[in-house]
């Protein structure tokens, strides 16, 4: 409404403008700035909106369409740019849509002067309707020297209005339109000499898209009359060292089989029937290496190609098991030899290093064929000293020289003793290894003598941990 100074609508609104929420009849009174008022009304009606039907899409739009689904009647149309989209009837709420180019339409559905809208996506992904496009490989499919008008069969593919080409390489070339008559099911070869001859076949066609389908290849050799030797034998690593996984490789046809051979069942060669194979050789040494090619179904063989593989051995070096050091001892000595490289893990190249402390110490030497070894040696610190006199006098006055008796540096927890004569006769055993021996023998005096012991002892190392270990030697007994 216009020209007031202010206005009240039959719904109570007091705005100059309102938006109708239903059908009847809608009053205003409009008063001006004088007081004067006007009324006006309008009656109102509603028509239903139409519903045109869901969204809708289609894979490939050369073989599918869209059956469209709207309610009353009404009259369809294409907004914007019709092009690629048919409506089949117009005036069909249930139309068929078919396309002739992919893309995305907006279809108006009208009724009574009302609109909906339904949008149809049409896409361009097509599967190539073709089928039974396989052809089969001859048997058998190898030849010696040549062989001439050999047929390679194919199934019937389908559909029956498509087009076929066979295909043709020789060895590894690029595939080519094969010679002679290609267009058939099948394939008459020409002549084919030695080597590797592939072949393959194209099916096309047009309707309802246009599309192809090629087939797997089929395979055929023709083996030679003659075979030549392998050639550029190859060896990997270099050098090698015993404990080397070893490859070996030739060049050759590789349309035939290797035959592997060396002159020891040391080098540790792998039976192989192509041109690579590996070994593993038990020991170190020169292994003599022979390999030839053969094409058993034309009883061919070439002259074998011969070569040498030297295995060459590690460097021996030995630190000795795990040990105790002790400062009561002084520096200890460890040594590997002279080597063409020395890497201790104290940064050291020397051939000997001296340790006073625990810990972890390697070494890795090289010799002079460049093969490495690694040791190691780990030194706990621990003292356990045993101490033993060396001569004892049956008779002497006194008495700490009448006894053999051994003492330690308090770390012996259980021992044992024994004591043989020089013939090897057992004098004295005992279960405390740390009780002294008056030698005496059977209540007897033994003669005198050189007498040997051992002395089997349990102590404690640094952790705590039990361990056991012995001393051996001699005493004289006089008198």
């Amino acid at each position: 409404a216009t020209g007031g100074a202010s206005y009240i609508w039959n719904n109570g609104q007091t705005t100059k403008t309102i938006t109708p929420n239903g059908a009847g009849e809608w009053t205003v009174t409009v008063v001006d700035a004088n007081g004067c008022k006007d009324d006006a009304s309008i009656n109102l009606s509603f028509k239903s909106k139409p519903d045109a039907g869901a969204d809708n899409e289609i894979n490939c739009f050369k073989s599918e369409v869209i059956t469209l689904n709207a309610k009353g009647n009404g009259q369809w149309s294409v907004f914007g740019n019709p092009a690629g989209c048919k409506i089949d009837d117009t005036n069909d709420p249930k139309s068929i849509i078919s396309f002739t180019e992919e893309g995305a339409h907006t279809l108006l559905w009208t009724v009574n002067g009302c609109t909906d809208t339904v949008k149809v996506l049409a896409r361009g992904f097509c599967d190539c309707p073709i089928g039974s496009n396989t052809i089969s490989s001859p048997s058998p499919n190898f030849y010696c020297s040549q062989i001439s008008d050999l047929t390679i069969s194919g199934s019937i593919a389908e559909p029956s209005t498509g087009l076929y080409l066979w295909l043709y390489r020789a060895g590894t070339d690029d595939f080519k339109p094969a010679p002679g008559k290609n267009d058939d099911r099948n394939y008459t070869t020409g002549t084919l000499l030695e080597g590797s001859h592939s072949f393959r076949r194209i099916f096309m066609v047009t309707e309802p898209i246009v599309c192809e389908d090629t087939t797997d290849a089929v395979i055929i050799i023709v083996r030679p009359s003659t075979l030549p030797s392998p050639i550029n034998p190859t060896v990997d690593p270099t050098p090698i060292c015993f404990g080397d996984t070893i490859y070996l490789k030739v060049e050759g046809d590789p349309n035939t089989s290797f035959v592997w051979n060396a002159n020891s069942e040391f080098a540790g060669l792998t039976n192989a029937t192509s041109a690579f194979t590996t070994m593993i050789p038990k020991q170190a040494g020169v292994f003599k290496i022979s390999v030839h090619q053969i094409a058993e179904e034309c009883q061919v063989k070439s002259e074998p190609i011969l070569f040498e593989v030297v295995v060459n051995g590690l460097p021996l070096i030995d630190l000795g098991p795990d040990s105790v050091i002790c400062e009561l001892d002084g520096l200890i000595e460890l040594e590997v030899g002279d080597f063409d490289q020395i890497e201790w893990t104290n940064g050291s190249s020397q051939p000997s290093i001296s340790v006073d402390e625990k810990g972890t110490y390697g070494v890795r030497v090289t010799n002079l064929e460049g093969c490495t070894t690694y040791d190691e040696i780990t030194l706990k610190h621990f003292c356990c000293k045993i101490y033993h006199p060396n001569i004892i006098n049956v008779n002497s006055k006194i008495f700490a020289n009448r006894e053999f008796k051994l003492s330690h540096t308090d770390c012996v927890i259980k021992s044992s003793l024994t004591i043989y004569d020089r013939w090897g006769n057992l004098v004295y055993q005992s279960e405390d290894g740390l009780a002294p021996w008056d030698g005496t023998f059977k209540g007897q005096q033994v003669e005198q003598g050189v007498y040997a012991f051992i002395f089997h002892y349990t102590a404690l190392d640094e952790n705590e941990q039990e361990f056991d270990d012995k001393v051996s030697g001699d005493v004289t007994v006089i008198k």
